[in-house]
């Protein structure tokens, strides 16, 4: 069993079998009845009106009527939830495996003097492969087993699927920086993020930073076979919004939401107008916190309740820290000095997926704060 499978499988069997045995076993209550009684339905949820989730919804609860007559809906929904969250786990530790590749970060030259110097750098290398995996692995299982992920991930909610596209991105944007090719992980990347949209609008918030990277790094405005296949991609994965009119046609029902059989009524719903669009909720937001409580909340929270300690909070600033030092790309082109005759491709390859690791990984801690400043 090759490495980066391993380090996929671990998080997602482990968290799989924890979500199965507290997965709740009938509708655990928030939107939960609303989703699972549209999507048997085929109904309109709540705005924007999830129709991905809608149509899994039926497929799982269809699947369980011919197969698994023993178990609800709701059950199998849920069950379904836990499936979405192992899997991003698992998709977290391998984007963090992928992240911290030494092959990439320690320069091709420093690969074959260890080779040459096996005696001695044997226990080195080890516990390098042994810190690389054990940061992955454990990075997932936190994901995984914070409280907040753990009760999303046990029931019919959108947000297990929302993890699982949202991890599904940051790993292709992994790929995006390690395979020459840009066209098959811009594609792939751009039929996430349409599909993610589809699931939750506050994906945009990961979304938009890491596209406009994207198109910066390819240049992709110049290159218009790139441009028209990633728009296409795109374009595609929004289609779940199609079904949204179809099925108010075909299968109209008390419960269902909104007007979907008019232009107007289906845009007033994806743009959540009963609620105010680009807001959570309706109403006004008179005596509501501002930006820095609301960051400071956030934080709290995240260092006491889904870290479950404040050191862990140091550990994750240390590394926000080193990943922001712009010293670390000089470093880089230090350790990728001087190639010798054969392996100069090499070399600029290794330090060019280097210089973009680094770089995704600040587009991603961007998105954190984009994400905390707008949301």
């Amino acid at each position: 069993m090759n490495t980066p499978f391993s380090i996929f499988l671990v998080p997602v069997v482990f968290s799989l079998a924890a979500y199965i045995q507290t997965a709740s076993t009938s509708i655990a209550g928030g939107d939960s009845g609303e989703l699972v009684a549209e999507g048997c339905t085929l109904g309109t949820s709540h705005p924007p009106g999830y129709p991905l989730y809608t149509i899994i919804v039926y497929v799982v609860a269809s699947f369980g009527k011919k197969f698994a007559t023993d178990y609800s809906p709701a059950y199998l929904v849920n069950i379904s939830s836990c499936v979405f969250g192992s899997v991003a786990s698992g998709l977290i530790s391998l984007s963090v495996f992928h992240f911290n590749d030494e092959a990439i970060f320690c320069g091709h030259n420093e690969i074959q003097n260890k080779s040459r110097k096996e005696s001695n750098q044997g226990l080195r290398s080890a516990l390098q492969k042994f810190s690389r995996c054990s940061s992955a692995i454990s990075s997932g299982l936190m994901c995984s087993f914070s409280p907040l992920m753990w009760q999303y991930n046990i029931s019919a909610e959108v947000f297990a699927l929302h993890n699982l596209f949202v991890a599904s991105i940051v790993y292709a944007l992994t790929q995006f920086c390690v395979r020459p090719d840009p066209v098959p992980t811009s594609a792939a990347g751009a039929l996430l993020c349409g599909l993610a949209l589809t699931n939750q609008h506050t994906s945009v918030l990961l979304v938009l930073p890491i596209s406009v990277w994207v198109v910066f790094k390819t240049s992709m405005v110049f290159k218009p076979k790139l441009l028209m296949k990633t728009t296409i991609s795109f374009i595609a994965g929004l289609s779940p919004y199609t079904v949204l009119p179809l099925f108010a046609l075909k299968y109209p029902h008390a419960g269902s939401w909104g007007n979907m059989t008019t232009f107007s009524g289906f845009f007033h719903h994806l743009l959540r107008r009963d609620y105010g669009t680009l807001q959570l909720y309706s109403g006004k937001n008179v005596g509501s916190e501002g930006v820095l409580e609301r960051t400071l909340r956030w934080m709290n929270d995240l260092l006491n309740e889904q870290l479950c300690h404040p050191l862990l909070g140091g550990f994750l600033l240390i590394g926000i820290a080193s990943v922001m030092n712009p010293k670390i790309q000089g470093t880089l082109k230090k350790k990728n000095s001087k190639p010798k005759n054969g392996i100069k491709a090499n070399y600029i390859n290794h330090a060019a997926e280097a210089k973009l690791l680094i770089e995704a990984q600040r587009m991603i801690i961007i998105s954190l704060f984009f994400y905390l400043v707008v949301f």
